[in-house]
């Protein structure tokens, strides 16, 4: 077992003991193997009653920035955004791994996915009011849609019928 793999397992067992028995239950179908999408559609079909406990720890709110309550889909989304902030991570700034732990809070967090930032003297001078982090992984998730969007050889024109013409193969 990897250093990592250890490392999330223990982040698991840690996150099952604090959200107890009924939240336990959202929290154990959760793969570190699996993609986020794939732990989304797992945890979204829980009970609000298993949800609430997990959120409640994690600090994920249970009603939008709208003012309405989120949906179940919308609660996973974020429940594993914030789990998956609980793993260790390389800093994008000095290099080393790290990670935040349950219940501390992050000198500033990613704009895109939420996951905490440590305290190395790089990412410290980032936290000037109004500033926006965003982590490695989500840049690099940003460099890969930049550089497939960059590959395509050319755009589809949307077809167009006026209305005494046929598409071809009608």
């Amino acid at each position: 077992m990897s250093d990592d793999a250890g490392i999330v397992e223990k982040v698991l067992a840690d996150l099952k003991t604090a959200v107890g028995a009924k939240g336990a239950k959202a929290v154990e179908v959760y793969e570190f193997e699996d993609n986020h999408q794939q732990n989304v559609k797992r945890i979204e079909v829980k009970t609000l009653f298993e949800l609430k406990p997990v959120c409640n720890v994690l600090g994920v709110s249970l009603v939008g920035r709208d003012g309405s309550s989120r949906t179940k889909p919308e609660l996973a989304d974020k429940i594993v955004l914030q789990l998956e902030g609980l793993f260790p991570i390389e800093c994008q700034d000095c290099g080393d791994k790290y990670r935040v732990e349950l219940g501390k809070k992050p000198i500033m967090r990613c704009f895109l996915c939420g996951q905490g930032a440590h305290a190395c003297k790089f990412s410290a001078e980032g936290t000037r009011k109004g500033s926006v982090w965003i982590c490695i992984c989500c840049w690099k998730k940003n460099e890969e849609n930049t550089d497939r969007e960059d590959t395509k050889d050319e755009k589809e024109e949307p077809l167009t019928v006026k209305e005494d013409e046929t598409v071809e193969g009608e």
